[in-house]
């Protein structure tokens, strides 16, 4: 009866020391290889993170628009292929960009794979005046940054034209606005232009201008504008004889007498050895015929009529096909004066068509003084 109990005592024990030696086991194996216990689902290894990372190094508004430059700041490349995305989000392979409020449909980004430390423009056409803020990132690492496009402050000029009456030099037509230069390189047809000084605020810097035009007035068709002349140094005969030299910083004043005898007389030559030497002005709407065009002080010869560059004259396209140019930007006392030079009045010559706007309107951004 006694050997009939311990039985099943000893059976306890056995699968006692069984289930030990399972556990016993099991642990060693996941000490050894958890790979090994990974395969049968047991285990779970830890995902290893992507270096890919983005961020904005600058963004600002320009004619309606965003931009945006980012800089892969990751340790490897970074893919911006492919876009795809909703009304907010936009996912370009890597690149990621999220948008509050409007469509990212017109966001032009490059296919180009970023190198670390690269940067790379990025233009949203679409930027609605109430977007002020982006934020980039990527998939695998998603570090956000948001950012606020920056609009640059600004002021208006206005400006109004009105044509005078159209006149005739020989077979060239001159026609002029109020308040305006004739302004033609050589042998390029003359048309007004309005030199406009703008005086910027104390500590800033000029960043950007916009002209725009508005009100046109068409002149009519036929007409064959006057073409600039070429700039020629002139000397009026009646006050010297011969050729002289052209002078040096030294020979220009060696016979000009600067002494005071009195308070109230200053004694000069009669007739100075050399006149300095005048410019005809290129812009003149005066058309002189052969016999009587002026003689330059340099060559002894009659100055030439320059004939219109017939590339231009043949042509259909707009003259002048810009709005305005820039000038030079001045500095007074800490102030910055812009100059521009606005071209209100345009041309095609194929046609001879002729119109001009009564309004210019220039926009000036500016910024701080860096």
């Amino acid at each position: 009866m006694q050997t009939e109990r311990s039985q099943p005592k000893q059976s306890r024990m056995a699968a006692y020391v069984l289930i030990f030696l399972v556990m016993v086991s099991i642990v060693a194996l996941i000490s050894l290889d958890k790979s090994i216990v990974a395969l049968i689902g047991l285990y779970q290894p830890t995902k290893i993170q992507s270096q890919k990372s983005v961020a904005i190094v600058k963004s600002y508004q320009e004619e309606g628009s965003a931009i945006l430059v980012i800089k892969n700041t990751g340790q490897s490349h970074l893919n911006l292929s492919s876009c795809k995305g909703t009304n907010t989000t936009l996912s370009c392979g890597d690149l990621v960009i999220i948008r509050p409020g409007g469509t990212l449909a017109d966001v032009r980004i490059p296919n180009v794979m970023l190198k670390p430390g690269e940067t790379v423009e990025i233009k949203d056409y679409t930027a609605p005046e109430g977007v002020s803020s982006y934020a980039v990132g990527t998939e695998e690492k998603k570090t956000w940054t948001t950012i606020n496009i920056e609009k640059k402050p600004t002021f208006t000029r206005e400006y109004r034209f009105n044509a005078k009456p159209a006149e005739k030099s020989g077979t060239y037509d001159i026609i002029e606005l109020e308040n305006t230069s004739l302004f033609g390189s050589a042998g390029k047809p003359m048309t007004p232009s309005k030199t406009a000084s703008l005086l910027l605020p104390a500590e800033k810097n000029l960043y950007k201008i916009k002209v725009t035009f508005r009100d046109k007035v068409l002149l009519g068709k036929g007409f064959r504008l006057m073409p600039g002349q070429k700039i020629v140094p002139l000397i009026d005969a009646s006050l010297s004889t011969g050729i002289p030299t052209p002078p040096t910083e030294k020979n220009i004043t060696d016979n000009l007498d600067f002494s005071f005898p009195n308070e109230t007389s200053i004694s000069l030559p009669t007739k100075p050895p050399y006149i300095p030497s005048m410019e005809i002005d290129r812009d003149s709407p005066i058309e002189l015929p052969a016999e009587s065009m002026p003689t330059s002080v340099l060559t002894g010869k009659k100055v030439e009529f320059t004939e219109p560059d017939p590339e231009i004259y043949n042509s259909l396209s707009v003259y002048p096909s810009e709005d305005y140019s820039m000038g030079s930007v001045q500095n007074y006392r800490g102030y910055e004066i812009a100059n521009i030079n606005i071209y209100p009045m345009k041309y095609i010559p194929k046609t001879g068509e002729v119109y001009y706007y009564r309004t210019a309107v220039v926009e000036v951004q500016y910024r701080d003084t860096t």
